[in-house]
């Protein structure tokens, strides 16, 4: 019986828990994704608690409150955060950059073109980097 335990473990919690943890990133930010992984280690020893196997030490019950109401406090300011206008005109402001004029983009797809044409030492050159590595004695070739 323990083997299918260990079957349905391995083959279904873990491949859905790392699936939502690759796809979490990409919808909210990386510090609730962190706090939410420490999660765990508060509901470890509570669900471990109402199975009826063991009793959680009054350490791990006063650093689990801890986690979970820095969880809960970080959650309320970013929703009162998003919720508030000035936040999120303000944000969007700071994140919209003017679209670069044609000489701006003509600019760039010169270097760039000129730049693939380059050796990479002779790239490094013209960028002011040294083409010699600090463990070298010679040129790189």
């Amino acid at each position: 019986m323990e083997w299918l335990y260990l079957l349905i473990d391995g083959v279904f919690v873990l491949a859905l828990s790392f699936s939502l943890l690759n796809i979490c990133p990409t919808m909210i930010s990386a510090t609730e994704v962190s706090l939410m992984m420490l999660i765990e280690t508060v509901l470890g020893p509570v669900l471990v608690y109402a199975a009826g196997y063991e009793a959680p030490p009054n350490t791990a019950v006063y650093g689990g409150s801890a986690l979970a109401f820095a969880l809960i406090v970080h959650s309320y300011i970013a929703l009162k955060m998003e919720k508030s206008s000035d936040y999120t005109s303000a944000s969007a402001k700071a994140t919209t950059n003017p679209p670069p004029t044609a000489e701006e983009k003509k600019e760039k797809e010169d270097v760039t073109h000129e730049l693939t044409l380059l050796s990479p030492k002779d790239a490094m050159v013209r960028h002011g980097e040294s083409p010699f590595h600090e463990s070298d004695t010679h040129p790189m070739v």
